[in-house]
């Protein structure tokens, strides 16, 4: 892990991941902080490897990813080391993992179509999962933002 680690606020860490990322290629960046009784981390600029270590981050509890990309969408959730439930673009017809179906009820009223209806339900479904509310008020706040290798 690099030893960058601030405090900053959203518009701070925009212009700082974009900053590293022209500076020194592709590391990762995120800003981490609570939301409510789980961890936030968003990724930033050149990120996006949260998802591929879903199992680490859940090896003692639960986590959440939701990856929106330009090519493809993924939601996954996972428990105590291994992944529950993982929608790839576009939604329940690709579902995979430990049990695949697990999360029905919690999904039935949503729109998985394209990356735009992905991140929209995928963010209600994490809502629907952790019971905290993720808006624009998280980006606010001063938070951790961090370099990181990506290996």
């Amino acid at each position: 892990m690099d030893d960058r680690v601030v405090m900053l606020d959203w518009d701070a860490a925009d212009a700082a991941a974009y900053e590293v990322h022209e500076e020194e290629g592709t590391p990762c960046t995120a800003l981490i902080g609570p939301l409510g009784e789980w961890v936030l981390t968003y990724e930033m600029d050149a990120g996006w490897r949260g998802e591929n270590r879903l199992t680490e981050l859940s090896a003692d509890g639960k986590a959440v990813a939701l990856f929106v990309g330009p090519t493809a969408c993924t939601f996954q959730y996972a428990v105590a080391g291994e992944v529950v439930t993982r929608l790839v673009s576009y939604g329940p017809a690709s579902r995979e993992g430990a049990r695949p179906d697990a999360l029905d009820d919690l999904m039935r009223d949503l729109v998985w179509g394209d990356d735009r209806e992905f991140a929209s339900a995928g963010l209600t479904l994490a809502e629907r999962l952790t019971g905290e509310r993720f808006d624009w008020d998280w980006f606010t706040r001063k938070r951790r933002f961090v370099v990181y290798d990506p290996d």
